[in-house]
């Protein structure tokens, strides 16, 4: 895959550094008139690198964007991974809970007033077809970007998100309303955190339930959501089932992604170290 590491971005805003890193398409060249679609990923170290993800399992996002977009499934998309950093909790969370977190809204200003220019000056990027998505409290702040920041994205992946932030802030503050005007897909895993056994993990995925009914009150959303019955809380996880909101928001003639449920079960994690 053409992957260009642009090593450390520095944010005034934040005062910090983060990896950037673009993953281009496979027809991609700079001299042609084509403008492709934009997904920004949080987490960035997760998605392409097991060398730089959290234990060591990456989600393969560029791979099976690569092997989507090849078979014709999906549009031709950049993608763009935004390392965390040792902010994460901070900068991915929307309010203070006993002086913990609370930076989402700054974050937010950073990607929108720093890094997104930075990134679309050079590239031929359709505008109107800008993505976000994240996994946990990754989830939480791509929820956070619809409220806080509309019309800057018109596609949201919603992966396992962590809603119980501050007695579950981003569920009672969240007006489904904001997402009119996109493609949304969220989804969860049947047995994140122990989850059906543990009450933590079933209050977990209790809550992205809770969501759902929230959105789907609202009529004419461009709106799917998924819930894994084999998935817990981590890369593997959504490694697994990361082609399903790729299929939803840039598929072809609008892919059903109910039929490609098991395309990867066992078939495209051979690219992982066991760890």
């Amino acid at each position: 895959q053409a992957c260009q590491n642009l090593g450390d971005f520095y944010s005034e805003k934040l005062g910090n550094s983060r990896n950037l890193t673009i993953v281009y398409p496979p027809s991609y060249n700079l001299n042609s008139n084509k403008t492709y679609p934009i997904l920004y990923l949080h987490d960035g170290n997760n998605m392409f690198d097991s060398s730089t993800s959290y234990g060591g399992v990456e989600w393969a996002f560029d791979k099976v964007a690569w092997q989507l977009m090849e078979s014709e499934l999906i549009d031709e998309i950049i993608l763009v991974g935004i390392s965390n950093t040792a902010d994460r909790e901070a900068e991915y969370t929307p309010t203070t809970v006993k002086g913990k977190g609370g930076l989402g809204p700054k974050y937010l200003d950073c990607l929108v007033d720093e890094i997104i220019p930075f990134i679309e000056d050079k590239l031929p990027i359709d505008k109107q077809s800008r993505g976000l998505l994240g996994s946990s409290y990754g989830g939480l702040i791509t929820l956070l970007a619809a409220k806080y920041k509309p019309n800057i994205f018109s596609k949201y992946g919603i992966i396992s998100p962590s809603l119980y932030w501050d007695k579950e802030w981003m569920i009672r503050n969240f007006d489904p309303c904001l997402l009119k005007n996109s493609r949304t897909w969220m989804d969860i895993g049947s047995r994140e955190f122990g989850a059906p056994n543990k009450v933590g993990g079933r209050d977990y995925v209790a809550r992205v339930h809770t969501l759902d009914k929230k959105i789907k009150s609202e009529n004419n959303l461009d709106y799917a959501f998924y819930e894994d019955p084999d998935a817990v809380h981590n890369e593997m996880s959504w490694n697994r089932r990361s082609h399903l909101p790729l299929l939803f928001l840039y598929g072809k003639q609008s892919q059903n992604w109910q039929e490609y449920i098991n395309w990867r079960k066992n078939v495209l994690c051979t690219w992982l170290k066991s760890t």
